[in-house]
Parts: structure tokens; C-alpha cells; sequence
């Protein structure tokens, strides 16, 4: 696997997760949601996110590191584009659920990758670099 594959998921990844949020205003308007329902919305990615963190680090050891990126990657963009036909509060919520399963598996195969491409001096300052920006993403949101 080549080592930049982690850098583009991850960058992909933290492209495309803060964009229902950006939209949240027009989508609200277009099928008329109240504070409540976006609140729900964005709270299932929350807890499906939290939820899975331990599921994700099961499934990796289970299927492979190289394997589970894939899978992650391929599922959280399959997801992704589904959340396009999605037309009610249970719609946009389901599927925010699923992209937060997606998002965790992504961010935990990356964590394992790093130190299996990287000498332990240099991956252990990456995997503390990863978990900072992690840090640094949740305290944007």
C-alpha cells in the first residue's frame, strides 16, 4: 500500500464531514427542519461515531489494516452519496449514522497504518500528530 493512501483518505475525509453542517441552513429551508430535527440528525453521526470506535478497531484486526481502509473508504463514499436521496429527518439521521460508522473505521485504520509505514521515532510523533488534529477537529466543530 503506498503511504500517501492514509493522507488522502484522511484529507478527503476531513473535506467531506463538516458538509452537512456547512449546508444545514439551505437543507433546513428546502425540506423545512426545525433546530430540533438538525440536532438529531447530527447527533446520530455523534453517537454512531463514539459507538463504533471500539467495533472499528475489532473489525480492522479482524479483516487486515490494508483491507479495512479500503472497505472504510469505499463505504463511507457509498454512503456518502446516498445521503443525496435522503428526504426526511429519519433519512438524513439514517444515513449520518452510517457515515459516522464509515468516518471511524477510516480514522482508526489510519491510526494503525501509521506506525507499520513509519520507524517508531517518526511514527510515534505522527500518531500523536493524528490524534492532535483529531483533537483540533472536534474542538472546530
Amino acid at each position: 500500500m503506498d503511504c500517501l493512501d492514509p493522507v488522502f483518505s484522511t484529507v478527503t475525509n476531513y473535506i467531506l464531514r463538516p458538509t452537512f453542517s456547512v449546508l444545514s441552513p439551505m437543507i433546513s429551508a428546502q425540506y423545512h427542519l426545525s433546530h430540533t430535527d438538525l440536532a438529531k440528525i447530527l447527533s446520530s453521526f455523534q453517537f454512531s461515531y463514539a459507538v463504533t470506535w471500539l467495533l472499528g478497531g475489532i473489525f480492522l484486526h479482524a479483516v487486515g489494516t490494508r483491507l479495512g481502509l479500503a472497505l472504510a473508504v469505499v463505504f463511507w463514499s457509498v454512503v456518502n452519496i446516498l445521503t443525496g436521496f435522503a428526504s426526511s429527518v429519519f433519512g438524513f439521521a439514517a444515513f449520518r449514522f452510517l457515515l459516522g460508522i464509515g468516518d471511524c473505521r477510516e480514522g482508526v485504520t489510519t491510526i494503525e497504518l501509521v506506525p507499520l509505514r513509519f520507524c517508531l521515532s517518526v511514527s510515534l510523533s505522527n500518531v500523536n500528530f493524528m490524534r492532535r488534529s483529531a483533537a483540533w477537529r472536534a474542538a472546530i466543530k
